[in-house]
């Protein structure tokens, strides 16, 4: 099963729910909602109870982000990744 940020936190689905499936989830896409940007760029988004769940539910698996607004993909990019790095460092 695949997981979405974008789409979870759209439906404002509880986290217990994520708990729950934690077991079945084997990739995770993410994006902030306002907006659908890629992570940091709607400059709203926190991931840090996302991904705690993660953690907490042993996930090691790839995560992959994706959205819009992204004109120069060489230079945001790497603000991304790293944005995401601290996020999963910090949860």
């Amino acid at each position: 099963c695949l997981v979405d940020s974008y789409h979870f936190w759209l439906e404002k689905e509880p986290l217990e729910s994520l708990e729950k499936a934690i077991g079945w989830i084997k990739h995770v896409h993410l994006a902030d909602t306002e907006g659908r940007v890629a992570p940091s760029l709607s400059g709203k988004a926190d991931y840090l109870p996302f991904f705690r769940v993660l953690k907490n539910g042993g996930y090691d698996g790839l995560m992959s982000f994706e959205g819009t607004a992204m004109a120069d993909f060489a230079s945001s990019a790497p603000k991304v990744l790293a944005f995401i790095k601290k996020q999963w460092s910090e949860a």
